[in-house]
């Protein structure tokens, strides 16, 4: 039995870079994924708030808007630029420590005292005892900022904009493609 197109799961993920505010929807039934539309439209005197009501997140009657992301998931990519990567070395722990050295390790990389900055970590495979931690570091007023920005696309997911590009590959294209992310 096939879902109907109301019942299918959409996903709307928008990004903004320098000129430009781009967004996707795409939906999912049955294990097939179709593009439902794309756009991209000049940054220049438009907000976020703009542009979640073109994307059909958000308009001025927000029971309407309620229901027009019933079945849509919002996903918002974050720029990099403005967030810090350092990778480091560490000893293969549980996830308590790994979080006790990766405090410790910002506090020392960084020239920002601790509570004015949001740092979110990774670790990749242990080998010989030891991982890699991927961490980044971003300024919380920026993250704020963004926040109050995104606000009217009421995301469920913010990412990198970077880590959602591959996530989105991933997901449409699968292990077999996975070298060429």
């Amino acid at each position: 039995m096939t879902k109907s197109p109301k019942t299918a799961r959409s996903v709307i993920a928008a990004v903004k870079d320098d000129t430009q505010f781009k967004a996707v929807e795409l939906r999912a039934d049955n294990g097939d994924v179709e593009i439902v539309w794309a756009k991209a439209v000049p940054s220049e005197e438009r907000t976020w708030s703009d542009f979640a009501v073109e994307c059909g997140l958000a308009t001025k009657d927000e029971a309407q808007a309620r229901s027009l992301r019933k079945n849509v998931t919002a996903v918002v990519g974050l720029d990099s630029t403005a967030v810090a990567f350092y990778r480091i070395s560490a000893p293969a722990v549980g996830e308590e420590e790994t979080a006790a050295i990766v405090r410790m390790q910002v506090e020392s990389l960084l020239p920002l005292p601790p509570e004015l900055i949001e740092v979110a970590w990774r670790t990749l495979p242990s080998t010989d005892g030891k991982m890699d931690v991927t961490m980044a570091a971003a300024r919380c007023d920026h993250l704020e900022r963004f926040l109050d920005g995104v606000r009217d696309f009421r995301p469920q997911y913010i990412l990198l904009s970077c880590e959602g590009m591959t996530q989105a590959w991933q997901s449409l294209f699968g292990e077999q493609q996975r070298q060429a992310a």
